[in-house]
């Protein structure tokens, strides 16, 4: 009962909630696909959409989720995954990291 309240708390004001399991299963599958990358290619070039490109740039005019999602008419729940899926097609664990990825890349000005 205490995990369920404190998973309903968490929502209210955060809007997800992971639990031990969850985690666990998030950090196998990101440390699999960091160790099939280093193996198998880790300088293959990462192409992203228009719109993931727009939101980069967005990113490093240091825009807000919510800002991104108004300028993009995308709900800033979609405009977080889509910084989650980024984040790992490049293997960065921050937004900062990302960022840096692509500026170094010079996928965006």
């Amino acid at each position: 009962p205490e995990e369920i309240y404190q998973a309903i708390l968490t929502c209210m004001n955060e809007d997800f909630y992971f639990n031990q399991l969850v985690n666990n299963a998030v950090m196998g599958k990101l440390m699999q696909k960091k160790n099939v990358r280093k193996y198998y290619g880790g300088n293959i070039p990462i192409n992203f959409n228009e719109k993931e490109l727009k939101i980069l740039q967005l990113l490093g005019e240091d825009k807000t989720t919510e800002e991104i999602s108004k300028i993009i008419f995308l709900s800033p729940r979609t405009i977080e995954t889509i910084r989650q899926n980024m984040k790992s097609k490049v293997g960065a664990k921050t937004i900062g990291g990302l960022v840096m990825y692509v500026m170094r890349n010079k996928m965006i000005e």
